[in-house]
C-alpha cells in the first residue's frame, strides 16, 4: 500500500515539530509538505526530518497531499481547511481557541472532504469524557459538577478546549445542567444546581491535566487525566490521519476509534 502523503500545518510550532518527526519515521506516511503562517521566520528555510529528507517550509498547500495534520492557530485552521477542500485532502486538526464560525466551516467542508477536529487528540481523554457522562447520568440530584484544568504558563487560550469538551459531555448527560461558569470572584452567591464550573490554572511546564469533580453531601468522585508527554497528542493525530485519509467525506470523531469503526 502506498504511504499517505502528509502535510503538517504549524510545522515549526511545538506540536508541529513532533508530528513531522514522528510521521517521517512512520512507514504509513510520506511527509511531503511543511506549512507555516505568513510572516513566520522559518518560511523558506530547509528542515531535515528524522527520515533524512529535507523539506522547505512553505506558506501554502500548493501541491498534492492525501491528508493535512494541523496544530496551528484559528487563522491557520481556516486557511488550511480551505486549501484541503481545494486539494481534496483529509483534514485533521488539534488547533484550539476556535470560534463557533469555525465549527460551521468544518461542517461545510465535511461535505467535500473527510474532517476531524479534536481539541485533545488523546484517546484517554475520549475515555474520560465517556466516563464523566456515565457518572453524571448515574448520580442522583445533589451532586455538583465542576471541571478544572492545569496547563503550562505559555498556553494562550483559557479554559482549554478539552475542559469545554468535558463540560459539554457532562451537560448533555444531565438535563438542566447547561450553565457554564468560568471562574468565580467576589460575592458570587450560592452555587446554582444547574451550574458547571470550568476553572483554568496556568503555570510551569504542565503538558495538560483535566479533572472532573462530582461533589455531593459527604462524598465526592474525581476522574483525572494527566498527560506528561506531548507525543501522545501527535500520535493520536497521526492515528486519526491514517484512519480517515482517502476515506469518504464526512466529519469523523475520535470516539469512533474507540468503537473499532
Amino acid at each position: 500500500m502506498e504511504p499517505i502523503r502528509l502535510a503538517v500545518s504549524g510545522a515549526r510550532g511545538r506540536m508541529g515539530r513532533i508530528v513531522a518527526e514522528l510521521a517521517s519515521s512512520d512507514p504509513r506516511f510520506d511527509v511531503v509538505r511543511l506549512l507555516e503562517a505568513k510572516g513566520h521566520p522559518d518560511l523558506g528555510t530547509s528542515v531535515r526530518l528524522a527520515s533524512g529528507a529535507d523539506l522547505r517550509v512553505e506558506e501554502a498547500l500548493d501541491g498534492p497531499a492525501d491528508a493535512v495534520v494541523d496544530f496551528s492557530s484559528p487563522e491557520g485552521f481556516r486557511r488550511r481547511l480551505v486549501e484541503c477542500v481545494r486539494a481534496k485532502a483529509a483534514f485533521v486538526s488539534g488547533t484550539t481557541g476556535l470560534a463557533r464560525e469555525d465549527e460551521d466551516l468544518l461542517v461545510d467542508a465535511s461535505s467535500e472532504i473527510p474532517c476531524l477536529h479534536a481539541p485533545n487528540m488523546s484517546l484517554g481523554v475520549e475515555v474520560l469524557c465517556r466516563a464523566a457522562a456515565a457518572v453524571a447520568r448515574w448520580l442522583p440530584e445533589g451532586f455538583d459538577a465542576e471541571v478544572t484544568e492545569v496547563h503550562h504558563r505559555l498556553k494562550i487560550d483559557a479554559p482549554s478546549g478539552t475542559a469545554l469538551k468535558i463540560a459539554r459531555a457532562v451537560a448533555e448527560a444531565r438535563p438542566g445542567s447547561k450553565d457554564f461558569v468560568f471562574g468565580r470572584q467576589g460575592r458570587a452567591g450560592p452555587r446554582k444546581p444547574e451550574e458547571i464550573g470550568v476553572l483554568a490554572v496556568r503555570g510551569g511546564d504542565v503538558v495538560g491535566e483535566h479533572t472532573v469533580h462530582f461533589l455531593g453531601p459527604g462524598e465526592r468522585i474525581e476522574i483525572v487525566h494527566r498527560c506528561s508527554d506531548r507525543t501522545v497528542f501527535a500520535r493520536g493525530a497521526l492515528y486519526a490521519a491514517a484512519r480517515i485519509a482517502k476515506s469518504p467525506p464526512r466529519r469523523y470523531l475520535m470516539t469512533e476509534f474507540l468503537e473499532g469503526k
